[in-house]
Order: C-alpha cells, then sequence, then structure tokens
C-alpha cells in the first residue's frame, strides 16, 4: 500500500512539473511576441499624420471572382516597398506597390517629412493592374533613378500581368517603356534584379516569376510542362540587354525551369568573381542556386552547396552575419512559433510525397523552417538556423540582414502575418464539409458565409539582435518594431542621413510602418556608409570588406534583397566602439582592387568610380590546414559503399530520420602486427 502511495505521489509530482515547465515554455514564447512598448526604444514608430506617407494596401476581395485567396493562392502576399533618390538631393525617396491598391511615391522632403508626388509622377498608368515587387535603377545611364514595377495577380489574361518600366524625365515625371525596352514580361513577375551577368558593361535584368499551377495534381503538372509553352509560361526570365533594348535569353542561359519564385537575391555567392542568382521557391519546387558558369550560363547547384533547404521558401537574403568575410544565405519559411498554430496550420505528415520528390524528381531535401546557410568557405553551406534560434518566424516574408543598433554585427529583420488562414486546418475541413453538402460546388449566396469564417490574426514582425556568436535573440518588444501586423514587403534605408538604418514596411489593409532609427541619438556605436556614384553597371555588386581594429566586416552591393523590395543604395557598416576603419577594400564589378587607409568614421563617404586608384586584386596565400586530401585510389583503395533501399517510415511514420541508412562501420587495427594501422568497413 505505501509503495503505490508512493507510486501515485511520485506521479502527481511528475504530472505538476510538466505543467509548470510547459507553462515556463509558453510564458517564454509569450515574451518573445510581447507588443508593448519599451521604456526606451531603439526605434519609434513615425505616424502617417506626422511623416505623409498614408499609404495602404488595402485589397478587394470578391467570391464571386477569382480576387480572393480561395481562387488566387497568392492573393495576400502584398506588395513591396522600393528605395531611390528621384531627384538627385541626397534623400532616398520611397515607392510603395499596391495589389488592387494605386501604387504611391513619395519624396523625402528631409526630417521624416514626406510628400505624395504619385499623380505628377505618373506611376499608375491604365496598365497598371496587381503589382508586386519594385526596384530604382538608372537602366539608361542618364544619371535618373527609373523605376520597373513588376505584375502578377489572379487575371488568366497575360496582357493584364506586363511589368512596367517608368523612365524618369529628370523633372518630377516618368514615362512607362517597358515594352519599347523588350521588359514587358507578361507572366506572373514578384521581383526583378539588374545586374551585369556577362561582364560587357551594361545592366541586363532578370525578372522572377511564379507558376499558374495551384491546387493540382503534380503527375499532371509534370506532364504539361513538357509542352514549351507552358514551360515558358512558368519560369523566370533572364534579358540580356543588347544596347537599348533586352533580349530573352532564358533558356540559353540554362535558367528556363519551372518554380514559384518569391525571394530573389543577385550576388557572388560563389566567390569566383562573377555574379549568381538565389531564387527562393515556395512549394515543393526548391529553391535554385543559379551559379554563374561566365559564359553566359547558369548552373544551378542548391544540391551539391547546401545539405537542406526551406520548402516554402519566401523571402530571402544574403549577407556576411558572422563576420568571417563569406555570405551566407537567410531564406524565412512559415513555421508557427507557437504549439497550437503549428497544429492547426500543419498539412499532414506524407513521407511518400517527400521522398517522391527527394529520390524521383532529385529535388534537395526540404523542410518547412527558416534556413540559414552558413558559408564554409569551400563551396559548401550548412543550415544553422536551429542553432542560431530563427528557425521559426511564422507566415514570413520578407528577411533583411543589417546592423541596426550599430554594434558591428548584421541584425536580422523578418515581416510576417497573413490576412486570412485558408490552410487552417478546421477551416479545410469546413470548406470540405461544405463541398460535400453542395456536390461539388458551394453556392454563391453561402461564399461570403464560408469566406469570413477563415482566421485571421495580426502578428508581430521578428527583430533578431545578433549576439556575435552565431546566435540571434528577438528584440522586437524591447526594439519597438513589435506591433502586430499583416506585413510583407520591407526595405531599410538611412532616411535622414544620420548614419543609422531605418525601417519601411507595406502592410496589408493597414497604415505603412516608417520606423526612425534611434542608434546615433542614443550613441550605441559608431558607423560608415559608402555611396557609389557611376554607372550602374560599373558599381553595382561591388564587393567591400573593412577591417577595424581585430573585426573583419564583408558587403555586396546591391539594393535587391527581401521580398518584393529594394532597400538603401548603399554600403553600411556598424562599427562598435571604433572610431578609425583601418582599411577598406574594395573589389569592383570587373575584378578591378581598389583600398583606402585610415578612414574615419561617422561619415557617409560617395565614391564615384575612377576617382580611387585601381589595380589587380593582390593574390592571398591560401591558409595552412591540418589535412590535405589524398585520393584513395592511389592507396589500393577502390571501396564504395551502396546501401539497400528500406522505406522505414511505413513500419513507424514519426521516426526523426531513416535508421536502415546510417552507413557503413569502420573500425582500425593493427591486424598483421607490422606497426601500421589497418581497417575494416562494413556492409549494408
Amino acid at each position: 500500500m505505501n509503495a503505490m502511495k508512493c507510486s501515485i505521489q511520485i506521479l502527481l509530482f511528475a504530472m505538476l512539473w510538466v505543467v509548470l515547465h510547459s507553462s515556463c515554455q509558453q510564458a517564454t514564447s509569450d515574451t518573445a511576441h510581447q507588443t508593448g512598448p519599451a521604456d526606451d526604444p531603439l526605434f519609434e514608430l513615425v505616424p502617417a499624420g506626422s511623416s505623409g506617407i498614408d499609404f495602404r494596401n488595402e485589397l478587394i476581395e470578391d467570391v464571386a471572382t477569382n480576387y480572393n485567396v480561395l481562387s488566387y493562392e497568392y492573393y495576400f502576399n502584398g506588395g513591396g516597398v522600393a528605395v531611390g533618390d528621384i531627384n538627385n538631393d541626397g534623400l532616398p525617396d520611397l515607392c510603395f506597390t499596391g495589389n488592387t491598391s494605386p501604387n504611391k511615391l513619395y519624396l523625402n522632403k528631409g526630417n521624416f517629412r514626406f510628400e505624395d508626388v504619385t499623380e505628377r509622377a505618373g506611376i499608375n498608368p491604365p496598365n497598371k493592374h496587381w503589382s508586386t515587387g519594385a526596384v530604382f535603377v538608372d537602366i539608361n545611364d542618364d544619371g535618373w533613378q527609373d523605376l520597373y514595377i513588376c505584375q502578377a495577380g489572379p487575371e488568366e489574361n497575360p496582357e493584364l500581368r506586363r511589368n512596367l518600366l517608368f523612365i524618369n524625365n529628370g523633372d518630377g515625371t516618368f514615362r512607362e517603356e517597358a515594352a519599347r525596352w523588350g521588359l514587358d514580361d507578361g507572366n506572373r513577375s514578384v521581383q526583378a534584379a539588374f545586374f551585369d551577368y556577362d561582364k560587357d558593361g551594361d545592366l541586363d535584368c532578370f525578372v522572377m516569376n511564379h507558376s499558374k499551377y495551384f491546387r493540382v495534381i503534380l503527375a499532371k503538372v509534370f506532364k504539361d510542362l513538357e509542352r514549351k509553352e507552358a514551360l515558358e509560361e512558368a519560369s523566370s526570365n533572364l534579358f540580356r540587354n543588347d544596347g537599348g533594348h533586352f533580349t530573352r535569353v532564358t533558356e540559353e542561359a540554362g535558367l528556363l525551369r519551372y518554380g514559384y519564385g518569391l525571394g530573389l537575391v543577385v550576388n557572388d555567392i560563389d566567390g569566383d568573381g562573377w555574379t549568381d542568382i538565389y531564387q527562393a521557391n515556395d512549394y515543393s519546387v526548391p529553391d535554385f542556386m543559379w551559379i554563374n558558369n561566365g559564359d553566359g550560363t547558369f548552373t544551378d547547384r542548391v544540391k551539391q552547396m547546401t545539405h537542406q533547404i526551406s520548402f516554402y521558401g519566401m523571402g530571402c537574403d544574403v549577407a556576411d552575419y558572422d563576420n568571417d568575410a563569406l555570405p551566407d544565405i537567410v531564406v524565412v519559411d512559415m513555421a508557427a512559433d507557437d504549439h497550437f498554430r503549428d497544429k492547426t496550420l500543419m498539412a499532414s505528415m506524407d513521407t511518400k510525397g517527400f521522398w517522391y520528390f527527394v529520390n524521383t524528381r532529385g529535388y534537395q531535401y526540404a523542410y518547412m523552417f527558416n534556413s540559414l546557410q552558413h558559408n564554409n568557405g569551400n563551396g559548401t553551406f550548412s543550415n544553422l538556423a536551429s542553432l542560431a534560434d530563427v528557425l521559426r518566424t511564422d507566415w514570413s516574408w520578407a528577411a533583411l540582414f543589417a546592423d541596426f543598433d550599430l554594434d558591428g554585427w548584421k541584425d536580422l529583420f523578418v515581416s510576417n502575418g497573413y490576412r486570412r488562414y485558408a490552410r487552417d486546418n478546421d477551416f479545410r475541413n469546413l470548406l470540405a464539409q461544405k463541398r460535400e453538402q453542395y456536390g461539388g460546388t458551394i453556392p454563391l449566396e453561402h461564399r461570403a458565409e464560408l469566406y469570413e469564417q477563415m482566421p485571421e490574426i495580426m502578428l508581430p514582425n521578428v527583430m533578431f539582435h545578433n549576439n556575435g556568436d552565431l546566435t540571434f535573440e528577438k528584440v522586437q518588444s524591447t526594439w519597438g518594431t513589435g506591433q502586430p501586423s499583416f506585413s510583407n514587403g520591407a526595405a531599410w534605408a538611412d532616411l535622414d542621413n544620420d548614419g543609422d538604418l531605418d525601417l519601411v514596411v507595406n502592410n496589408l489593409d493597414q497604415d505603412a510602418f516608417v520606423y526612425r532609427n534611434r542608434a546615433v541619438e542614443k550613441k550605441k556605436g559608431h558607423f560608415l556608409t559608402i555611396r557609389f556614384e557611376g554607372k550602374p553597371a560599373t558599381v553595382l555588386n561591388t564587393k567591400v570588406t573593412i577591417h577595424a581594429g581585430p573585426v573583419t566586416q564583408y558587403w555586396e552591393y546591391h539594393p535587391v534583397r527581401g521580398f518584393q523590395s529594394n532597400v538603401g543604395q548603399e554600403v553600411h557598416f556598424g562599427l562598435g566602439a571604433h572610431t578609425t576603419v583601418d582599411l577598406i577594400e574594395i573589389e569592383w564589378p570587373d575584378g578591378k582592387y581598389s583600398r583606402m587607409e585610415n578612414v574615419a568614421a561617422d561619415q557617409i563617404l560617395n565614391l564615384k568610380r575612377g576617382q580611387l586608384p585601381e589595380g589587380p586584386k593582390p593574390a592571398r596565400k591560401p591558409e595552412p590546414t591540418a589535412f590535405e586530401p589524398v585520393n584513395p585510389a592511389t592507396l589500393g583503395i577502390d571501396f564504395r559503399h551502396a546501401e539497400n533501399f528500406f522505406d522505414d517510415f511505413t513500419v513507424q511514420v514519426l521516426l526523426p530520420h531513416k535508421q536502415s541508412t546510417l552507413g557503413p562501420r569502420l573500425a582500425t587495427a593493427d591486424v598483421n602486427g607490422d606497426g601500421l594501422e589497418d581497417f575494416f568497413i562494413g556492409g549494408a
């Protein structure tokens, strides 16, 4: 009896411990989501009445047409933010794109005051429909920032989806000339990036598109994609600049590929001097890591260079977050960071589907979490998102690296939120029941009522502070950026030229966020900003490495990053306590090299191409290594392990990973007593 009583007491104690431990975990999770004002936040949210920025990406929803999320899955992907100086006054101006709302252009008047110049600028012509990503670029080398706006949306007619190119007239007005330049892509475009991929001295253009295939049987999709015209409609496009007119060279460049592009960065990922393309893809299509071969073609090497990637790839960024002078990659996904939402939004496990993509289609391993690809310096990346504590940020869109607090380490901002959760499991069950009730098609008079039952919840965007040890910490509540929202595109820029980076966010059905950064005012640290002048093709993708004391930082200049947006057109470094940069190394896009020494901090350097002496990049001696590779064949070793196929998950679906493919066992010993170690390798 005493033993039973003791057992019951132990059981009750264990249950109490579990409850308390669970409560503590929930409290910790809730703390990360606090949205109340901090005592002295790093960022100040500037109200629309003060800034003059009254943009709202308001959506018209109509269940009787395709203008709803049940008909067009990307209905709530929102719009972007583009940053550029349209009047050359040294102040960054802002463009916001709207879906069913007009685009808006705001002129920076200084001191966080903006003027709405949309009507005069003329950026909402009759062929403006569903605008998505935007980028400022001087496409004609006349010294004035032009504006390229992508279009997508639920319309089937490609004429209603053609992208727009606004040429800056230099007087505050723009003229639309996308067709004249050959850039009126009629696919479903999300973002574009201009860069000189072939090093011929002019800007080429990569337009990232998304496929039309939603809620379809994959076998039928792959069958349809055997038709070239279907594949072309589902692919992103590369346009080569042929001197004032662009020619589509997608197929010749090896880029004709079906995808769901959402995130885009152009950067020299493998460090060979040629600009590569990273395209984050949604759904089952893996991300594309298009490595530039230097001969006008690209090769997707995401499977060779990574171990696993995000499944629902959304926005992305490329930057050196750990200060080892190598570019790292972040891609955000849609994993909820609380248990309840994780279960209500999680799809059923499909192990057969997973292995179909990996084994039959040859896709990279992909999981529904954020990925943080740490550059190993040998042509490979390791996903450290879990170690860094950036694995889950909910239904995320923009991902932006930047040193917001000027401590010398790049922080990470992630915008998130979704207007209505069509993927909520309870709603999907209800939808299935209604379809069965009405024989497959729900009558129009009942659709609106059902549509309104979709869950909706505003969530705070996530701000991660870089701890400088490969980990990050959530600080949105203490930094003042935790307002609940439905946020999409975002961009950083020094809007007041004070040396710290401000933040602008495009929201659905809500005023845009304009955050003033107070890092300089609060004396958080020193900074150095570099703005390049010259023909865009001669400065875009310039690599800058700075050395301040023992700290080295690296940045490759290109403003397109995050989601549907372009950030400030500058290179920015936080310096912490350092008041001098000992050395600045600049590698120009054509491979030439410049340097500056003993540069004072706390200034904006305007560097014009040709202003500094240029020469060949100095050769660097390779770092000594503890080991060197040896070809096994030279030692008479020709062993190659081969596993026997067995599907473990048919036996136990909840296994974290397969147990039957753990590889061969290895044992060493001096078998023949000659003083040399021999080894034995087991089979499958």
